[in-house]
């Protein structure tokens, strides 16, 4: 019916007009909540040294560099999601960024912020560290 409001999910060519597509979407959704912490994970590890020691110098900064701006986009992704106002969605949002948690990040220190856009902020500081240090000594 042309009179019944359909969700618009992130692009205009993404109609959510019929149960399957926005079961389609649903599980989109999810499997971008769970990106996105897979994501921070792999920024982690590769910060931290644990992972690909292959790369290194330049290479290994553009790579974290690389892997932040798609933190930062899928996170403003999952932003935009909760702004179509459609609770499923939200709902799913949530489910993805938790299946995400349990499945890469329940090792991982806790962080500021629990939100997505932010989650940059969620990775210790060096500065943190080396100022604890002096503290110490």
């Amino acid at each position: 019916n042309g009179k019944d409001a359909c969700v618009i999910l992130l692009f205009k060519s993404w109609i959510l007009d019929t149960r399957a597509k926005f079961g389609f979407g649903c599980v989109g959704v999810i499997l971008l909540g769970i990106a996105i912490e897979g994501l921070l994970c792999l920024r982690r590890e590769l910060q931290s040294r644990k992972i690909l020691l292959w790369i290194r110098g330049v290479a290994r900064r553009v790579s974290i560099v690389l892997l932040f701006a798609l933190n930062i986009g899928s996170g403003y992704l999952a932003m935009l999601v909760a702004m179509t106002y459609s609770v499923e969605l939200f709902i799913c949002m949530v489910i993805g960024l938790v299946m995400g948690h349990a499945i890469f990040n329940t090792e991982a220190a806790v962080g500021e912020s629990v939100d997505p856009c932010c989650a940059s902020q969620a990775i210790g500081h060096t500065n943190d560290a080396k100022q604890k240090n002096a503290e110490n000594t």
